[in-house]
């Protein structure tokens, strides 16, 4: 694939592009980030509640980081009466990365004003179309975006791990992460040093890999925590510009199921409900959420603190 690419760029080395994009995922271990003099995420109760607290953690093309009410459409579906705690943290944007203007010519709007964004993600988001429109320059803008924001998420984890552990009223804590917040509920799990400290985690469109090596340690850490990971077929993000910065590495939660054979996981198609990548958070979705984990036998909804 990365032949071809070549050949058809004679004039522009695609190699250390590769190299640096390459070099992103690796990512580092608990023991190995740097400490900071601030902390990488900060918790902002959206509302107070009965417990297990519910917390909210978004990944990029978030619209608004700093709005609840986009994930309140989902929450109040599941958990109506419960606490509400939002994790904010410095996410960055996907959008800078594909849409940098610095990097990217702006692509015409259309007659309203508004371009399809999946188009302009597919437009943007292959190497060989961002190359062959800016060249070498693309590598130091396109590679540092993708590394600020996907390494940023073990930062955050490891100061969520930490709250979690310091605070008694977060036992059997609900954690609900969109995007790359679904990369950050898997580091926290991992970070976490007491075991079943979370009860329950949702991946929506998780940026995250669905692969099982990266999710087994997980599980046998806590042996007692409930997945749900929700997948549409029309995430086009995910499929083309996440795909692209992890180099074809892995299949992404948001788009493969999860750990199929365990008995604790449920991955759902969601497609019907969410048409894209930014379309996770709402009522619809959570009301089929709602019916489909309503299904379950009464103790099995019961751990997952829902009320039939």
């Amino acid at each position: 694939m990365f032949n071809k690419f070549k050949a058809s760029l004679p004039g522009f080395d695609i190699t250390p592009l590769l190299k640096s994009l390459k070099e992103s995922l690796t990512e580092q271990s608990g023991e190995a980030l740097e400490p900071r003099d601030k902390p990488s995420c900060e918790l902002v109760q959206v509302r107070e509640g009965k417990l297990p607290a519910v917390f909210i953690i978004n990944g990029f093309l978030s619209e608004n980081n700093v709005c609840s009410k986009d994930w309140l459409d989902v929450v109040d579906e599941l958990y109506p009466t419960n606490k509400v705690i939002r994790v904010e943290w410095k996410a960055g944007n996907l959008t800078d990365m594909v849409f940098d203007k610095g990097a990217v010519p702006n692509i015409p709007a259309s007659r309203n004003g508004k371009l399809g964004f999946a188009a302009m993600v597919a437009a943007r988001s292959t190497i060989l179309g961002i190359a062959s429109t800016v060249g070498a320059f693309v590598v130091d803008k396109v590679a540092g975006h993708w590394k600020r924001s996907f390494h940023e998420t073990r930062h955050v984890a490891s100061g969520l791990a930490s709250y979690l552990e310091q605070q008694p009223e977060f036992e059997n804590c609900i954690l609900m992460g969109h995007s790359l917040g679904g990369r950050i509920v898997r580091h926290t799990l991992n970070e976490l040093v007491r075991s079943n400290l979370v009860s329950v985690a949702y991946v929506f469109a998780g940026a995250v890999s669905s692969e099982d090596e990266q999710w087994q340690e997980v599980f046998e850490k806590h042996s007692q925590l409930k997945l749900i990971n929700c997948m549409s077929k029309k995430d086009y993000v995910l499929k083309s510009a996440y795909k692209v910065g992890t180099l074809w590495d892995h299949e992404p939660a948001g788009l493969s199921p999860v750990m199929v054979q365990h008995i604790h996981t449920l991955n759902l198609d969601v497609t019907m409900y969410a048409k894209g990548h930014t379309e996770f958070k709402q009522k619809e979705l959570g009301e089929y959420l709602k019916s489909e984990l309503s299904l379950l036998e009464k103790d099995k909804l019961a751990m997952l603190h829902i009320s039939d």
